[in-house]
């Protein structure tokens, strides 16, 4: 009886402290399991996405073709994507831009900027190749300004004034938001079609808003982030070229 009366307390505490201890060792290792998910990027320079849960309810999952790229298998799935590095890109725009500056006898100034876009032409977002290498039109280019400036209306409070600026998680909500709806801006390595054009829609974004506040009325369209790279009339530099 004295003997049950001894050591029955240090029984229980002996169970509830390694209980406590179990109970935090799971959680640590939850914690960093979630970590690594959450900010994890696969070291090939692609976006580590891979299939979506369908118990979380996305309403847009990304389709399977364009999850688990990598440097080595992106150009066999996906062989008529031109632009997979920012340098690739912008290499070919100067080309064209050189050739667009040289008139023959007789031959008209091309229409460049504004013309173009009532035309419903695709001017600055000639990155966007869809899975079989075309551009997309300037008509659904527009609608994937539309879209991102809709997500920066509710993040109004934590937006930064440039894209460089952006905290990680931040970063990762507006990208995964922009490829659960336009999954195409996946093709590409480091993400940089992405950056490229949160970084342009942000300046805009907020060259607009300052507009907006001055004159009192909304503006539907932001002209400067539709301007063709290189045209003298847009005053936001690009991105510096980098070769990959």
């Amino acid at each position: 009886m004295f003997q049950f009366i001894f050591y029955a307390p240090i029984n229980v505490l002996t169970f509830f402290t390694r209980t406590a201890h179990k109970t935090l060792a799971d959680t640590h290792n939850a914690l960093l399991s979630a970590i690594g998910d959450r900010f994890s990027q696969g070291s090939n320079g692609l976006s580590s996405h891979t299939t979506p849960d369908s118990s979380q309810g996305h309403l847009n999952p990304i389709p399977a073709r364009y999850l688990d790229l990598n440097r080595q298998n992106a150009a066999v799935r996906f062989p008529d994507i031109k632009f997979w590095t920012q340098y690739d890109f912008t290499k070919t725009q100067k080309a064209a831009k050189k050739d667009s500056d040289i008139l023959t006898v007789n031959q008209s100034v091309p229409p460049r900027g504004n013309a173009r876009l009532k035309d419903g032409q695709n001017v600055a977002m000639r990155y966007a190749e869809q899975d079989d290498g075309s551009i997309i039109s300037g008509i659904e280019a527009e609608a994937v300004r539309a879209h991102l400036r809709a997500i920066f209306n509710g993040m109004q409070d934590r937006l930064p004034k440039t894209w460089a600026g952006i905290g990680i998680a931040d970063k990762k909500y507006v990208l995964s938001e922009l490829y659960k709806a336009y999954p195409y801006f996946l093709l590409c390595f480091d993400e940089w079609k992405g950056d490229y054009l949160a970084s342009r829609v942000l300046s805009t974004y907020h060259a607009t808003s300052k507009k907006r506040a001055g004159r009192g009325v909304k503006i539907e369209n932001d002209e400067d982030d539709q301007m063709e790279i290189g045209d003298s009339s847009h005053n936001i530099k690009p991105k510096e070229d980098f070769k990959p």
